[in-house]
């Protein structure tokens, strides 16, 4: 599966990503990446309640309301000016959080390194933005509307993997994936103590 990644980071994503980061211009990418960030407050938030951590979920909160009305639907962060910095939550910490174990390491295709846990955290996440996208249902009355969709969440893993630093078999270490493995745990891990 590792080398199923690197191929298809190889010759697909990263090809796309190149591309994107050559014609757009620099300010779009930092809109597109607040817009994102924004819309990502959302998982961060009912993660912090799910956690009881009331305190990131009223900064999240904060951030959202100011970033979405100041910052012109998040295409900008006001709010970190403001002192609001971004906190991060996911349904795997919330999992780690309540006392379940991080189970086997795993990688998945196109998602990369995970435990079961993480994995599991994100199936849930994903399912609940899912069902919030169709309860608004937001292009309901837009011709094309499922194309937009795919359109946005495609600019979105676009913008995600842009972000994204690592490259396989960048390291040039004979032991790449164990090196990727032990970092993977100990920051898996790390993110559900915080």
């Amino acid at each position: 599966m590792y080398r199923f990644n690197y191929n298809f980071d190889k010759y697909i994503f990263l090809p796309v990503v190149t591309g994107y980061e050559f014609i757009t211009p620099t300010f779009v990418q930092t809109g597109v990446t607040n817009f994102f960030s924004n819309v990502g407050e959302f998982r961060t938030l009912y993660n912090s309640l799910f956690q009881a951590k009331f305190n990131k979920a009223m900064v999240t909160l904060g951030r959202f309301v100011t970033n979405t009305t100041i910052g012109i639907g998040g295409l900008f962060d006001p709010a970190t000016s403001f002192g609001m910095e971004r906190q991060r939550e996911d349904f795997g910490q919330t999992l780690g959080v309540w006392g379940v174990g991080a189970g086997p390491y795993l990688v998945l295709p196109i998602l990369g390194p995970n435990t079961a846990r993480s994995a599991g955290g994100f199936a849930v996440d994903a399912g609940i933005r899912m069902a919030v996208m169709t309860a608004i249902d937001p292009f309901e009355n837009v011709d094309n509307g499922d194309a937009i969709e795919a359109g946005i969440f495609a600019l979105e893993a676009i913008d995600m993997r842009h972000r994204e630093k690592f490259r396989y078999y960048d390291s040039g270490h004979p032991f790449e994936y164990e090196i990727v493995r032990f970092i993977s745990a100990k920051r898996l891990e790390l993110d559900t103590m915080k």
